[in-house]
């Protein structure tokens, strides 16, 4: 911005127009913001819990904070001038006064907001989601480190104390993210046993199903286990095409021939999807598999994020195929009404 400068938290103009002008511009900025959260309010609905909607959230209110951060730091320099030039009681210095007090209160609340949902998505997140978050941090870190590193080192050397310093930082930090990794093969590994042993009792599984399937005093059962059940076998599922190499978008045609919904819909179902994919150790491409899943079973439009979620976040042992699994769900389905 021409003629102006920023001191302590406080932008320096030259005169009242230009603090008027800057104003006018940072509402309209806010404005645009304000109507972006409604929006995603809007989009995720009775979803708005969710990952994809928080981490949408977050991201706005953040942008929000800091245009507003420089909204008080632009009143805070109308308010010097004012004083300076009218004196503190003038009837101008009072007005830029009490707008940047509404200001400051407004900053607060839009902080205590991000905030609040900061916290939500922390709570919200797995175990393993928490570790992938972690990691994927830990890399940017790295990257950032080392290409300090090189400048250092082209600059003053590798023997040099800032260039030593690094290299300790980049050491200790890639064994930070070995830990990290072993403990997600560690996981993993956990995973793929327990897949084996899966196997290995297929033949009482018809029995335990037909069991569910019969008992009219055990459909409270028979929900609960069908959602977990399902969840398993679907992540297990889509795993096994992730390895096989289909992308994203061949994944995502699948769920357009199962899912019923507009051209807006679909582009809000791949948008989240993506998003989603970015909060836990699940890739698009398997998320869009078990949003196809859902599809076949029924599940309405407006459920199919937060099915997706759920189902990916479920990873409860079973005995169940994933034939008898949807079955079961499908039964649910028609209970409670959720498709």
């Amino acid at each position: 911005m021409s003629g102006s400068n920023t001191l302590g938290g406080t932008i320096k103009l030259e005169g009242e127009k230009a603090y008027r002008e800057s104003i006018t511009k940072i509402n309209s900025s806010l404005k645009v913001m304000a109507s972006e959260i409604n929006k995603v309010t809007a989009e995720f609905s009775k979803n708005d819990k969710s990952t994809a909607a928080l981490t949408a959230q977050s991201k706005i209110l953040s942008s929000q904070v800091e245009v507003q951060k420089g909204k008080v730091a632009t009143l805070r320099g109308a308010l010097e001038e004012s004083s300076q030039k009218y004196g503190e009681n003038d009837k101008k210095t009072n007005t830029w006064r009490t707008s940047l007090n509404r200001a400051e209160a407004e900053l607060a609340k839009m902080e205590n907001s991000l905030k609040d949902v900061n916290s939500q998505m922390e709570k919200s997140k797995t175990p393993l989601s928490k570790l992938n978050t972690e990691l994927s941090s830990q890399g940017e870190k790295l990257r950032s480190l080392q290409t300090q590193y090189k400048n250092v080192v082209l600059e003053q050397g590798k023997n040099s104390t800032e260039a030593r310093n690094l290299a300790s930082q980049i050491k200790s930090l890639n064994s930070d993210i070995k830990d990290n990794k072993d403990k997600l093969n560690a996981a993993e590994k956990a995973t793929a046993q327990l897949g084996d042993e899966m196997d290995s009792t297929k033949a009482s599984t018809s029995k335990l199903s037909e069991g569910f399937t019969v008992m009219k005093g055990v459909i409270a059962n028979l929900a609960a286990d069908a959602v977990r059940i399902l969840g398993r076998n679907l992540v297990s599922a889509v795993k096994s095409i992730a390895s096989s190499g289909i992308e994203f978008e061949s994944a995502f045609a699948g769920v357009k021939k199962t899912v019923d919904a507009t051209d807006e819909e679909f582009e809000q179902f791949e948008a989240s999807l993506r998003s989603m994919s970015t909060q836990m150790p699940t890739t698009a491409s398997e998320l869009s598999a078990i949003a196809e899943a859902a599809g076949q079973l029924g599940i309405k439009n407006e459920n199919l994020i937060s099915f997706t979620e759920t189902m990916a976040n479920l990873g409860v042992a079973t005995n169940m195929s994933s034939d008898e699994a949807a079955t079961a769900l499908a039964r649910l389905a028609n209970i409670t009404g959720m498709n």
